[in-house]
């Protein structure tokens, strides 16, 4: 178990000789999560996820489909009879 410990701990020596190395393995990684992730929430914003449904079948299934999911806060549903 030494020696693999020693393995690595070479290759990270390797790995990490200068400091660009460094910025683009653990830094940037980082900023661009962040970045990705849309930053820091801030709690003015709806985070609900609009759905909009078009019932081409209008069978009692897909009316209760409709009725269930219009009945969760986590979504705003819009239901178009086509």
């Amino acid at each position: 178990m030494k020696k693999i410990f020693a393995i690595a701990w070479k290759d990270a020596i390797v790995r990490f000789a200068s400091s660009s190395e460094l910025i683009f393995f653990i830094i940037l990684p980082l900023i661009f999560t962040f970045l990705l992730a849309g930053g820091t929430p801030s709690n003015d914003d709806d985070n609900r996820v609009r759905l909009v449904v078009v019932d081409q079948a209008n069978t009692t299934v897909s009316q209760n489909i409709i009725t269930e999911s219009t009945t969760l806060n986590s979504s705003e549903t819009r239901c178009i009879n086509a």
